[in-house]
């Protein structure tokens, strides 16, 4: 609410439209991902005071009673794995669970792709280094020659220092479970590089004629092939191996140049656009057990830019296949997957293919097809009296694990599942005896995730009655689109937040302004908190993941936090957890979090030893017998999200590890922290709701 008011009188401001136009594109791209800028209070009083109303009456209305629906010895294995380095927790490819792996093989798995693999390299940590001043340097130069704003500068110089991380997910579905490579290029020098130029290359790809989004616009343009087979048709799919990082670099530059050329908005020049997607791929260093790596072909399918560019390249492609002179009655292709009907015979078909692989040397296609039926996404497609029919599809590997009903989530979201799962069914399948068949097969997978049988039928009855040309459409629905949402982790232990929202409505609207701004309260989206495979497979900590510590050393000034800190980290280093430890006591008695440097946040503690300021950590340096030469400071975690909710997950999981809880620690436990850290628990308690405390304000 603070941003929206915020920016409501930002909007009114004349500014250069060139900049203008630059901050849109901007505007665009962090709205898909979380901002920590946040007002300050005290720009209108009826809005800080309505803010203070929903916080206490939420607070207040906090059941004191939290419970775990984890048991005893549940929360004991999932401890003992997540300590356990001899085993990788990781996804399993196509979302179709997790797997536990032995840490040697899936190390000898990843490192033996990499020695084989003709797109990478071993590259030192000095390239990294390297790598980002080439980043930073690009940027001032785009600048200097007047490509980008100041706006698109700020918002591309990188911000943290941190190599990419290589992963690995098996492929169940395939013969021999091979990994399928993930270069992730989050927090990397590169990532907002990669946002903007994706960004351009939208429109190109989304306009290639064989381009679908996804099962529903694959089946509405398979509807629209309602001619009659010929006898002879044939179905086929192919699947491209390892597009990303086959793709070969001049190539897909020049299919890029022609992308952005095309574009109808270039408020960003194509000059820039091209510059930004070269150093991205140029710059793509990486770590894995302790080594560094670098790509030299193709793109790395963690990054931002990975889609589109593959999408880009694919188009051209596309087109140099369409040179074949035979070509297929129906072709489309959902990135590195294509679907055809070929009508020309068997044999020519098996020309085409390989005609396909003689594109490029890099790209080399595998072919299936069928004269019966195929599989391509989630949907079988079958040939019948000479007519298209479709119905689901499910890999054999697919448990159809769907959300429990004893699950921690909001009651809405379990009322809904079987609607959705039954809409996405009715979609698919174009035959009423297919239908009814794979709506029997829903209920018994529900019936075993403790849903009753009673409530499945009653949902799906509603789905029962819905047309299906309807569901081939795509929803445009735009209610409560302005509303300001309130973003909060669920947990069943919160009071109707909706409620608590409308009923102070009138507070805020004793300003005029703010009754203009927000004529309607806040929309409560709730979003999950992390469950077992966010524990599991982003927390553990595996040392494998990382790559050899790029913080260079001490930060080379004559620095006070260097002197104090463990094992010769970096005192500029962000987005951590952090340990202080007293040498008096022998043990780390606090854990805190910050987003900003290390640096920045022990000076503050020190301030405060130093000027006796009441504050935990402050008042137990000031002790008899400790003094602020007491004071270590260690780095417990460099996390792999920006997110201050993943942030505050891990701070709480090193306390426990640590036992830095009160008594025999600094920590306070807190309950409600996580919700708004800045919230001043001193004002607002009443019996059974313990003051809370965040580590920003210790």
């Amino acid at each position: 609410m603070r941003l929206r008011e915020y920016f409501a009188e930002k909007e009114q401001n004349e500014e250069d439209k060139t900049e203008q136009e630059e901050k849109d594109v901007i505007n665009m791209i962090k709205e898909k991902k979380r901002s920590n800028f946040t007002p300050k209070p005290g720009r209108d009083k009826w809005l800080d005071n309505y803010i203070e109303a929903v916080k206490k009456d939420v607070v207040e209305g906090v059941k004191s009673k939290v419970e775990m629906n984890l048991s005893k010895k549940e929360e004991k294995a999932l401890k003992s794995l997540l300590m356990d380095d001899s085993i990788v927790v990781r996804p399993a490819d196509k979302g179709l669970g997790i797997v536990v792996i032995d840490t040697e093989n899936y190390i000898e798995s990843l490192e033996v792709e990499m020695e084989k693999s003709k797109s990478y390299k071993q590259a030192s940590i000095e390239q990294y280094h390297t790598a980002e001043k080439l980043v930073r340097k690009t940027v001032n130069n785009m600048h200097k020659d007047g490509h980008i704003g100041k706006e698109m500068k700020k918002y591309l110089m990188p911000k943290l220092n941190k190599p990419g991380k290589l992963k690995g997910n098996p492929k169940l579905h395939k013969k021999g479970k091979p990994m399928r490579t993930i270069v992730s290029g989050r927090n990397t020098p590169t990532e907002n590089m990669a946002e903007i130029a994706e960004s351009q290359l939208k429109q190109y790809v989304e306009e290639s004629p064989s381009y679908i989004k996804d099962t529903t616009e694959f089946l509405s343009k398979l509807n629209e092939k309602n001619d009659q087979l010929p006898n002879d048709a044939i179905l086929f799919c192919f699947d491209v191996e390892k597009l990303y990082p086959s793709i070969p670099k001049e190539e897909g530059l020049r299919a890029c140049q022609e992308a952005l050329e095309q574009r109808r908005d270039k408020t960003i020049s194509t000059i820039a656009v091209m510059e930004m997607i070269k150093t991205v791929l140029d710059n793509n260093v990486f770590g894995f057990n302790n080594k560094q790596y670098i790509q030299t072909d193709g793109v790395a399918i963690g990054s931002k830019l990975g889609r589109n560019y593959a999408c880009t390249y694919m188009r051209k492609w596309d087109e140099e296949l369409s040179k074949f002179e035979k070509q297929p009655a129906f072709y489309v292709r959902y990135i590195d997957d294509g679907f055809g009907i070929w009508t020309h015979g068997e044999q020519s078909l098996n020309e085409f293919h390989k005609f396909s692989n003689t594109i490029h040397p890099n790209i080399n296609v595998e072919l299936r097809y069928s004269k019966d039926k195929i599989e391509f996404l989630d949907t079988m497609v079958i040939i019948e009296n000479n007519s298209l029919e479709t119905d689901l599809f499910s890999k054999p590997t697919d448990e159809h694990i769907y959300l429990h009903k004893d699950s921690n989530h909001p009651s809405s979201v379990k009322k809904s599942l079987p609607y959705g799962i039954g809409i996405r069914i009715r979609r698919i399948c174009n035959r009423e005896t297919d239908y009814r068949k794979r709506r029997k097969e829903l209920k018994t997978q529900l019936r075993k995730r403790g849903y009753s049988g009673k409530f499945i039928e009653r949902e799906l009855e509603k789905v029962d009655k819905l047309e299906r040309s309807n569901l081939l459409n795509y929803n445009s629905k735009h209610k409560g689109k302005d509303r300001v949402p309130l973003v909060i982790t669920y947990s069943k232990n919160l009071p109707d937040i909706q409620r608590i929202t409308r009923n102070h409505l009138s507070l805020l609207h004793k300003s005029p302004k703010m009754e203009k701004i927000f004529s309607d309260p806040p929309i409560v989206a709730f979003k999950r908190d992390r469950n077992l495979t966010d524990i599991l497979v982003h927390g553990k900590l595996n040392k494998i993941f990382k790559a050899t510590d790029n913080s260079n050393g001490r930060c080379g000034d004559d620095c006070v936090i260097c002197e104090i800190l463990d094992h010769g980290e970096n005192c500029k280093i962000r987005n951590i957890v952090y340990g202080i430890k007293c040498k008096s006591c022998n043990k780390i008695v606090y854990v805190g979090e910050t987003e900003r440097t290390l640096a920045e946040r022990a000076k503050e503690h020190l301030a405060d030893i130093k000027h006796k300021r009441n504050k935990t950590v402050s008042n137990h340096f000031n002790l008899k017998d400790h003094s602020e030469r007491d004071v270590k400071f260690t780095i417990l975690e460099k996390c792999y999200s920006n997110s201050m909710y993943y942030r505050k997950g891990r701070e709480i999981f090193w306390m426990e590890k640590l036992n830095t809880f009160v008594p025999f620690g600094l920590n306070i436990k807190s309950k409600l922290g996580i919700l708004w850290p800045d919230y001043d628990s001193t004002a607002h308690t009443r019996p059974g709701i313990p003051a809370t405390t965040s580590s920003s304000t210790l």
